[in-house]
C-alpha cells in the first residue's frame, strides 16, 4: 500500500467509526494500515496524534484542507528529512483526498534550508520584545500606531 493509499484507508476508517477516534485509536489504526512501511512508522504515529491533525478529522475524504494540510506539514518541517516529509504529504493528500502538494518541476523546501528561511523561536520572541519596548518608547498613541510599530519592526 503506497502512502496516499495508506491515507484513503485511514479516512474511510474515521468515516465508519462511530464518534471521533481517539489518539489511540488513531495510532493503532496508522500501524495496521502502515505495516509494510515500517521504517515511517514513527513518523506517522507523530503526525496523527498532533492536534492539528485531529482538527482535520471532519475533513477526512472531503477534498478540502490544503491550508491546515500546509500547517501541518510545516509543523512537522523541522523533524523530519524530506523523504519523510514527501510520504506524509501524500499520506495526508490520500486522506483529505486532494491532489499532490508537490509540482513535478518544484521541490518542496527542505529542513535545511526551510530552517535557513525561518527564524527560530527565541528569534521571534527577541524580536518581538524590542518592538514592544520600542512602540511603548515612542508613546504610541492609538492601537493602530502601535500595531503599525511593530508591524514596521517585525518585516
Amino acid at each position: 500500500m503506497n502512502y496516499r493509499q495508506i491515507g484513503q484507508a485511514l479516512a474511510d476508517h474515521i468515516k465508519q467509526s462511530s464518534g471521533v477516534p481517539t489518539g489511540a485509536a488513531l495510532q493503532g489504526m496508522i500501524a495496521d494500515l502502515a505495516a509494510d512501511q515500517p521504517e515511517l512508522l514513527l513518523p506517522m504515529r507523530d503526525l496523527v496524534s498532533r492536534p492539528a491533525f485531529r482538527a482535520l478529522l471532519t475533513k477526512a475524504d472531503s477534498g478540502s484542507g490544503m491550508l491546515q494540510r500546509d500547517a501541518l506539514i510545516n509543523e512537522v518541517r523541522p523533524l523530519y528529512s524530506d523523504q519523510v516529509l514527501e510520504a506524509l504529504s501524500e499520506l495526508l493528500n490520500g486522506f483529505l483526498n486532494l491532489q499532490s502538494s508537490t509540482n513535478q518541476n518544484q521541490t518542496p523546501p527542505g529542513r535545511q534550508e526551510w530552517n535557513e528561511q525561518h527564524q527560530s523561536p527565541h528569534q521571534v520572541i527577541e524580536n518581538a520584545t524590542a518592538a514592544v519596548a520600542f512602540a511603548i518608547s515612542t508613546h504610541a498613541k492609538t492601537a493602530d500606531d502601535f500595531l503599525t510599530q511593530i508591524n514596521a519592526l517585525l518585516v
